[in-house]
């Protein structure tokens, strides 16, 4: 695992606040395993319905989703494992239930309060509060 980034959660109304996320990085080797701990059984699968009638028709679906997965676990190079920050109605610290699928903005709920809470990189949370300030109109 690699250390803390922080990030910041931005509720509608309400000031923003600091998230802080663990990611865990994947070296070259593991991001292979990975790939094939997952893909190898969908070929397995596909060789063992391609004598069955019927069945042999998922062969190519099969194929696909080996293909398809293994080449996105070989890309990523990290993934996000843990979200912790304050709830924004000031219910204490938090921890955030995280989808499968983790890019940045995320839209959460706060687990206390089930505000929906958006989280982003810290380095866009301070460029909106920029803009936000040079976009009013007078």
């Amino acid at each position: 695992m690699t250390p803390d980034a922080e990030l910041c959660g931005r509720v509608h109304g309400l000031p923003q606040f600091p998230v802080r996320a663990r990611f865990e990085s994947f070296g070259p080797a593991e991001r292979r395993r990975r790939a094939l701990r997952f893909a190898l059984p969908l070929l397995l699968l596909s060789v063992v319905v391609l004598p069955v009638p019927g069945f042999h028709l998922s062969i190519p679906f099969l194929l696909g989703s080996a293909l398809w997965v293994g080449r996105r676990r070989l890309r990523e190079t990290e993934q996000l494992r843990e979200l912790v920050g304050e709830c924004p109605c000031g219910r204490g610290p938090q921890a955030y239930a995280l989808p499968d699928g983790v890019a940045l903005p995320l839209l959460l709920r706060c687990p206390a309060c089930r505000e929906f809470v958006r989280v982003e990189s810290a380095g866009s949370c301070a460029d909106g509060k920029e803009r936000c300030e040079t976009s009013k109109v007078l």
